[in-house]
């Protein structure tokens, strides 16, 4: 009654299982006359409006006066979704030109999805750079190449600065700007929970650290009983404590937003302040195991190896088997030099393989395994798509009979997150394994596909959000300016330690240098007290500081320099969007003759009856 005061249409049929009721809400073209007067509105435009009405009412799923209602969900266009998939297989789903151009997108789905879309499609266009540099160095060039770190630090600051000037433009596609307000109490409050934070930061750094530790050398020295079974411990301890800490520090992040922001609401501004918090740790956990191996494994991993005999292995290693861990010589061959390639093979092939697989052929096989269970619990003998049919049930048209199997399955049924943790492998670490680029290409060319067939196979179709402001990817931006900034620090420092500066074999990069005048010392039978065997490290690492901190001051540069240019350019380039139309042929989108029965037919209440009877 409530909701055909509002001048909504309303019906209700039964749902898949007994008791489960679907009430049907639209919106009549003569409301819509009247609330939008100026302009057609377009899909997202009227789905945002009926939710609007129907929420206003105080109806929304497990609400004390409403606690029976379960969820509220739009329904799918299945001619759109159909078209929209099969466009993807065109060469033109990359184009500006495209039937199904942002526009189309926003109409459909609203600003936010369009927003996520574009992002996806600008990045990988411009992965293209990276992914020749990378192709061309891998092949071509010298390991740590510094004309391909200086390539790629250039490419990273005019991607991220080409985003920065052109999302204004972007926006101007989906809604008009609005001035956005902030309260200079907030950043006090965040201020006094940069403790809680930090003593976070430092739990898990402790936490990586230890289980990097017992993987890379304990486990390549221990040898008693039950070595195989150590062997897989650090990855049984990741994956148990890791995800545990993740978990309990989300919590406490969003604890915090709230506490900052007084409101225990979460709209835009909750969403950016926590993902500034929660990527921090994210990054940790992404990034902290191929810097251990880059600054810590590789340059010292012989020192640190000796440390652990000396002082971890008399309580570890078997005694009956007469092992001698203490021979400098044997160091040298627990360790492998190739740890930090292997790690980036792992993290930009093996992991996105498996990302995918589980973001798409996971679900298919989880919701065929659950239809079969279901099948089996209602009758083992029945087929899993046929359905109970009551006696009172009115025999209903083809079209209406196949439109609620449609809803039935669909009531059973975007993250900038991963990309910008690709990003982050990309620039940060891809002078250890150039071919990093173009395996990002090639995972986002089946991301972008992906994306798109999630949202409309696996996923209830999105409710178009309503903001005050234009969609933005917010502080997914300063991520990837912090990421970019990161990478020209980590990318000079690498390329001093690793480059191979001159011809000859021995002593080809500043670190094999260090190896040979320190780590082989004691062949020459040099003792500790005759020379300070801690010197060459210390300057090692104080030149490397050096070199990081004027590519501090280099990155800063380039940005400023990139950012005038990159602004000039896309301020003489953008031009007044393009009005788009949609077409829409969902149900209450448009009004059908062969749709005026689905509305006078009501079993809201003969089911209610129903399952009291039963009862």
């Amino acid at each position: 009654k409530e909701l055909k005061g509002e001048g909504l249409n309303v019906v209700a049929r039964r749902g898949e299982d007994v008791g489960e009721i679907l009430v049907f809400v639209a919106c009549s073209d003569e409301l819509l006359t009247k609330s939008f007067p100026l302009h057609n509105p377009c899909s997202a435009d009227r789905i945002q409006f009926v939710h609007s009405l129907v929420t206003s009412l105080g109806i929304r799923p497990k609400s004390i006066e409403w606690d029976m209602v379960d969820s509220i969900m739009c329904l799918h266009d299945t001619d759109f979704n159909h078209k929209w998939i099969h466009a993807w297989t065109s060469r033109s789903a990359f184009s500006s030109t495209s039937t199904f151009s942002d526009k189309v997108i926003s109409n459909q789905f609203g600003s936010t999805i369009a927003l996520y879309f574009t992002f996806l499609k600008t990045y990988t266009n411009f992965l293209v750079v990276p992914a020749v540099l990378g192709l061309t160095s891998y092949f071509l060039g010298m390991p740590y190449s510094p004309l391909y770190s200086a390539a790629l630090l250039l490419w990273s600051v005019t991607f991220v600065e080409w985003w920065r000037a052109q999302e204004p433009a972007t926006q101007s596609i989906f809604s008009e700007q609005k001035l956005e307000t902030d309260w200079w109490r907030k950043d006090l409050r965040r201020l006094t929970s940069l403790p809680m934070i930090l003593l976070s930061a430092s739990l898990l750094v402790a936490l990586l650290t230890s289980i990097f530790v017992f993987e890379a050398f304990v486990t390549k020295l221990y040898t008693g009983p039950g070595q195989k079974i150590v062997g897989f411990s650090p990855t049984l301890l990741f994956v148990v404590l890791v995800p545990k800490f993740m978990a309990v520090y989300q919590a406490l992040a969003k604890r915090l937003t709230q506490w900052e922001l007084d409101t225990d609401s979460e709209g835009e501004e909750f969403e950016q302040a926590r993902t500034k918090k929660v990527f921090s740790m994210s990054a940790l956990v992404a990034y902290l195991g191929l810097g251990l191996s880059a600054f810590v494994y590789v340059p010292f991993g012989e020192g640190v190896m000796n440390v652990v005999e000396a002082y971890f292995l008399p309580f570890l290693s078997d005694p009956q088997a007469g092992e001698v861990h203490a021979m400098a010589s044997s160091t040298a061959a627990k360790l492998n030099p190739k740890r930090l390639e292997e790690q980036m093979f792992a993290y930009t092939v093996t992991n996105q393989i498996s990302n995918t697989f589980v973001e798409v052929g996971l679900p298919f096989v989880l919701r065929k395994v659950e239809a079969w269970r279901s099948a089996k619990k209602k009758d083992g003998m029945a087929s899993p798509k046929k359905r109970v049919v009551f006696a009172d049930e009115r025999p209903m048209e083809e079209n209406e009979r196949l439109f609620l199997e449609q809803v039935r399955k669909e009531v059973a049924l975007p993250e900038y997150g991963p990309m910008v943790t690709q990003f982050g492998y990309v620039v940060l670490w891809s002078a250890a394994w150039p071919l990093a680029g173009i395996m990002a290409f090639i995972n986002n060319i089946v991301e972008l596909r992906s994306d798109a067939f999630k949202i409309v196979t696996h996923t209830r179709r999105p409710l178009p959000s309503s903001q005050s402001s234009p969609p933005t990817i917010g502080a997914w931006l300063d991520a990837l300016v912090a990421l970019t900034w990161l990478g020209a620090v980590i990318n000079a420092a690498l390329v001093y330690m690793f480059h191979p500066w001159t011809d000859t074999k021995k002593c080809a990069s500043t670190v094999d240098k260090m190896h040979e005048e320190i780590f082989n010392s004691t062949l020459s039978g040099l003792k500790p007290v005759e020379m300070d065997e801690y010197a060459e490290v210390k300057e090692l690492m104080k030149t490397a500081l050096l070199i990081a901190l004027a590519a501090s001051h280099g990155y800063m540069l380039v940005r400023s320099l990139v950012r005038h240019v990159v602004g000039r350019i896309v301020a003489t380039s953008v031009r007044p969007p393009v009005s788009a139309s949609v077409s829409s042929s969902g149900l209450g989108e448009k009004e059908d003759v062969q749709w005026s029965a689905f509305w006078e037919y009501d079993e809201g209440v003969d089911e209610i009856r129903r399952v009291v009877k039963e009862a």
